[in-house]
């Protein structure tokens, strides 16, 4: 019985090292802003409702990303990532506000925009600015998009690809750009990264 006392007792010891000898500061996935600037304003209309205000997220992390409901690849991946990241980090799950951004407003309606965010997870919020607002929203965050129009015979003309930023933005609680996320980055690490930033 004492032997088990005392075993327990090394390994609570031992546990307590390791965690102090933890990297706490270790880097951040993605590519770290080690001198964040307040991120860009984002003001867009929502359906039915009070427009989506970025700032008013302030005291959230807040993952953006911008895309398209109708790509076939990043867009899909990222917020089913996003998906796994807000499910793997439980309560401190809905103290993150996932953003997603279309691009495509000749296609993307502000309803389907919305109904194709929450697919994933029904807190995700999907917006869909007009063409006017899109281009000012662009150029605030220093992104760009464009149509790829495939010239194939029989082709319809609304049958196109967008051109769009693969990463996506960490707006820390501050309301300044933390991070970039490379779409190879991993749910796992997002997770982490928040965790630790929390």
């Amino acid at each position: 019985m004492r032997a088990t006392r005392v075993g327990r007792l090394i390994s609570a010891i031992a546990f307590a090292a390791l965690a102090a000898c933890a990297p706490k500061d270790a880097p951040i996935h993605g590519v770290v802003m080690h001198d964040p600037a307040a991120a860009a304003p984002l003001i867009v209309a929502r359906p039915g409702g009070a427009p989506y205000v970025l700032a008013a997220d302030t005291g959230r992390f807040v993952l953006l990303y911008f895309g398209y409901t109708h790509c076939p690849d990043y867009c899909p991946m990222m917020l089913t990532d996003w998906m796994r990241v807000k499910r793997d980090l439980g309560p401190l799950g809905d103290r993150v506000r996932f953003v997603f951004v279309s691009v495509d407003p000749e296609r993307d309606a502000p309803e389907a925009t919305a109904a194709y965010a929450v697919g994933f997870d029904s807190s995700f919020v999907g917006l869909a600015p007009a063409r006017p607002e899109l281009d000012v929203i662009q150029k605030a965050w220093g992104v760009t998009s464009y149509k790829e129009v495939s010239n194939s015979p029989g082709r319809s003309a609304d049958s196109y690809g967008v051109a769009h930023p693969a990463h996506a933005f960490l707006v820390n609680r501050a309301g300044r750009l933390q991070a970039l996320y490379p779409p190879e980055t991993r749910w796992q690490d997002v997770a982490a990264d928040l965790r630790k930033l929390f």
